[in-house]
C-alpha cells in the first residue's frame, strides 16, 4: 500500500457513531497490491477479496468505516476472527513474523 498523507482523508457526518453521510471519500491511497499465486498483484476493484480484521473494526470502531457498500450499509462479515487465526496457524505452522516493508508513504 501506498498513501499520500497530504491528499484528502475520509470524510463523513455522523449521527453518534454511525455514518450518516459520506461528505468526501478520501483519495490518500495511491497504491494497493495483494499477494496472489505467490506475487504481489495490483489490486483490482472489480474482485471480491477476503480480508481478516478483529470485529470493532469492521463494526466501525472509533467512526471508521472500511467496509461499507455504495448505500452506506455496513457490510456483514461472516466468521469469528479467533477462528481463522487458528486455522491459518495450524496450516502455516511453524510461523516467521517479521517486517516486510509492505506499507509505504509519499514523502
Amino acid at each position: 500500500m501506498t498513501l499520500d498523507l497530504e491528499k484528502p482523508c475520509f470524510c463523513g457526518r455522523y449521527s453518534d457513531k454511525e455514518l450518516e453521510q459520506l461528505i468526501n471519500a478520501g483519495s490518500r491511497v495511491l497504491d494497493v497490491s495483494v499477494f496472489r499465486d505467490n506475487s504481489w498483484v495490483k489490486l483490482d476493484p472489480a474482485e471480491t477479496y477476503r480480508v481478516l480484521v478483529n470485529a470493532y473494526t469492521s463494526d466501525g470502531g472509533d467512526g471508521q468505516y472500511p467496509f461499507l457498500n455504495e448505500a452506506l450499509e455496513k457490510i456483514p462479515t461472516s466468521m469469528v476472527t479467533t477462528d481463522v487465526l487458528s486455522d491459518f496457524i495450524i496450516r502455516y505452522t511453524p510461523i516467521a513474523p517479521e517486517i516486510d516493508g509492505r506499507i509505504g508513504d509519499v514523502p
